[in-house]
């Protein structure tokens, strides 16, 4: 049972990442009761650690998967923790979008530094609980241009498998008149010229110059008027 229920882990929009002791768990159950107001899923430990669960690392990194951002509670106690670490590396591994909520003026060291240094963040050191409005904000439309480039990926798959399926419309013509065209000629519906016997030899042999030099559909014509 524990294991259909864990396979079913439904996606969230915000895996909120910090340190679970105080004051930190009061500042990021502040935010997730602030953004599920605004119609946000969340991910947020310990509520969503699986009941029962024998590893719950397993747990966390699998909402670290399922979720849109990553959005880290930066203080002393969450940059210095080795959990907190370990679920950034993930999501950095995972090219999940990033977001730090800043509740003290410590400075990024290590992973955090490499993974934070330039990515956006809100200073809410005066008061953890006086930005919140802010960081809604900011996570709403990080999270709406993230589904601004997703649509923007998705309409260009979408033109390459339109210009891939003009191209090969446009190969099965081409094919098609060929194949129509050397009919005729076998059945004599083209007259036959009077060049000399040499001539398919050396247009082939320009055809075949054509071709090593890759421009194929000027091959193609030539090949077509040796066959003629």
């Amino acid at each position: 049972i524990q294991k259909l229920r864990y396979a079913k882990t439904a996606e969230r929009d915000v895996f909120i990442c910090h340190r679970t002791a105080e004051p930190d768990q009061d500042v990021a159950d502040a935010i997730c009761t602030r953004l599920e107001e605004r119609g946000l899923r969340c991910w947020i430990a310990p509520r969503n650690i699986l009941a029962g669960s024998q590893n719950y690392e397993r747990d966390i990194l699998k909402g670290v998967e399922n979720c849109r951002l990553f959005l880290l509670v930066s203080s002393f106690k969450s940059i210095y923790s080795e959990d907190c670490e370990m679920e950034l590396k993930a999501a950095v591994l995972d090219n999940k979008a990033l977001y730090s909520y800043r509740i003290d003026d410590t400075p990024y060291d290590g992973a955090f530094e490499k993974a934070l240094s330039r990515v956006q963040w809100l200073d809410a050191s005066d008061d953890p609980y006086a930005h919140l409005e802010q960081l809604v904000i900011d996570v709403m439309g990080l999270l709406a241009e993230d589904e601004r480039e997703k649509a923007a990926l998705e309409e260009k798959r979408l033109a390459a498998r339109e210009k891939e399926r003009m191209l090969a419309e446009e190969r099965r013509s081409e094919e098609q008149a060929r194949i129509e065209r050397l009919e005729r000629i076998v059945s004599g519906g083209v007259a036959a010229t009077a060049a000399p016997t040499y001539a398919p030899r050396t247009r082939l042999k320009r055809a075949e110059t054509e071709i090593r030099a890759g421009n194929y559909k000027k091959a193609q014509g030539i090949i077509d008027e040796a066959l003629d």
